[in-house]
């Protein structure tokens, strides 16, 4: 049986964490990420921390902030807290149909979150693990084998089960994977030229969902690496993957007018993220555009939607 490792954000499998940036929405309110949304749940009744998670641009902002407001905690990495956590992955399935079919060709391989080296410490400074990893495992080199509860593997798997019951067949296994280990110099169950494969693979997703640049470059910073020309380099793809943004052109277009915009596709993404700048952090709708890189009128338009996003046919 392969075994699924996933880690950073930017490597294969990376869609699998909670810091990974698909949207949710719960409630009738719109969460960056399912890391806001599970930290938000632990919070009930107190809109002044629910107000703080949300504002953060990025997931581990979300999580961070949390920190100071510990004393304001119950118990968590309890079955409840267990539960919310399930909760927050089975949205995050339904809401981006995409991740469900991923799932779903993982085939029966083990799935594990990948800690890596990185301590396991919780929000209230504790680790519930018993000194081992408590949300995910980490892999013991000298043993092959992986050590710690890896609680989000198994509702992974369990979210799995539930979606291929009504499947004729399994689809089979993928190679094995360590998101730990995804580097060039790595000794993995992965040949390089498998790695270059996957990374490619990633980044033509990262370039989809965000279809800038900056963006993509963002969603690498966060997860821990310097830059996006760093990454490539890291994986081995020697050319960029993903074109940079557009420079600005020096004065206006014909007629005094200022140079059109590239004209940016709108999908189900773009418009939860322009409704959680004009709903939640309250941007006015040409700064809405401006961070988007998209038109003003394609902000006042879809507004005027109340931001509900409908596929064109033949999409």
């Amino acid at each position: 049986m392969s075994v699924i490792g996933f880690s950073a954000v930017a490597y294969p499998y990376g869609w699998l964490g909670n810091m990974s940036p698909f949207p949710v929405t719960y409630k009738g309110v719109a969460y960056r990420t399912t890391e806001a949304l599970f930290q938000c749940l632990r919070f009930p009744g107190h809109p002044e921390v629910l107000e703080k998670i949300i504002e953060q641009k990025g997931p581990m902002g979300s999580k961070m902030v949390c920190k100071p407001h510990r004393d304001l905690l119950g118990p968590i990495c309890d079955a409840a807290d267990v539960a919310r956590m399930e909760m927050c992955l089975r949205l995050k399935c339904d809401q981006h149909p995409e991740l469900r079919e991923k799932l779903i060709r993982t085939g029966s391989a083990t799935i594990v979150e990948d800690c890596g080296k990185r301590a396991d410490i919780e929000i209230d400074g504790k680790n519930h693990g018993g000194g081992a990893p408590f949300w995910g495992a980490r892999l013991d080199l000298s043993t092959g084998n992986w050590k710690g509860r890896n609680i989000m593997g198994v509702l992974w798997m369990k979210l799995r089960q539930d979606f291929q019951s009504g499947l004729a067949t399994i689809p089979p296994d993928p190679p094995s994977f360590a998101g730990s280990l995804f580097h060039k110099e790595s000794t993995t169950a992965m040949s390089i030229i498998e790695k270059l494969a996957s990374a490619e693979a990633e980044v033509q997703r990262l370039k989809t969902l965000a279809e800038t640049y900056g963006k993509v470059e963002a969603v690498v910073r966060e997860a821990g690496h310097k830059s996006l020309d760093e990454f490539l380099k890291e994986v081995g793809i020697a050319e960029k993957a993903v074109p940079p943004a557009a420079e600005k052109k020096e004065g206006k277009g014909k007629a005094g007018r200022p140079a059109k915009r590239k004209r940016v596709t709108i999908t189900a993404e773009l418009v939860a993220e322009m409704k959680s700048l004009r709903k939640i952090e309250k941007l006015s709708q040409e700064k809405t555009a401006k961070k988007l890189g998209v038109s003003l009128s394609s902000v006042v338009n879809w507004e005027k939607k109340k931001f509900v996003f409908a596929k064109k046919k033949g999409n």
